[in-house]
């Protein structure tokens, strides 16, 4: 059985890359960041953005959220990529 973020009271948090959003000189990553509280059934919120690390630091410390971030890139082949997760079965 693969554990989920709320076996250990945890909020589930989870992070996808999206497509580049071109600028005037340079295009730029872009992820997409889903927030669960712990007991929810539903997000309470999701945002893109191409910082998430700042987005879930309040939820993941230490290296986990740099890791969290670096696997969604990993598995980014364009487009809508999957959701990252630090738990298995919250992908």
């Amino acid at each position: 059985m693969t554990a989920r973020a709320s076996d250990y009271g945890q909020p589930r948090i989870r992070v996808r890359r999206l497509p580049d959003q071109r600028g005037l000189l340079r295009s730029r990553r872009c992820f997409e960041v889903e927030y669960t509280p712990f007991g929810a059934d539903e997000p309470e919120w999701t945002k893109q953005t191409s910082r998430p690390e700042e987005l879930i630091a309040p939820y993941i410390s230490g290296t986990d959220r740099y890791d969290l971030v670096r696997d969604a890139s990993r598995r980014w082949k364009g487009g809508v990529g999957p959701w990252s997760s630090l738990f298995t079965a919250d992908e």
